[in-house]
């Protein structure tokens, strides 16, 4: 193996270890943190915490969905 097909080879391992990090954070943003359920943004408090919950969690944190659901 040459240096140049090294140098691809890192380069591809590189690219989908970020496709997997992209995909893992677009998930992240529509599962609910404490159970793993299909989530929404939520907010508890005027400036205060945010996090992605589902309805049942969010419930039992005291937190309040933001914006509207689509």
């Amino acid at each position: 193996m040459t240096m140049d097909d090294r140098n691809k080879e890192s380069q591809e391992t590189s690219e989908r270890f970020y496709d997997l990090i992209r995909e893992a954070e677009a998930k992240s943003y529509e599962t609910c943190e404490c159970c793993g359920q299909p989530g929404r943004l939520a907010r508890r408090g005027g400036r205060g915490w945010y996090k992605t919950l589902c309805p049942a969690c969010s419930v039992k944190m005291n937190f309040e969905f933001v914006g509207s659901e689509e």
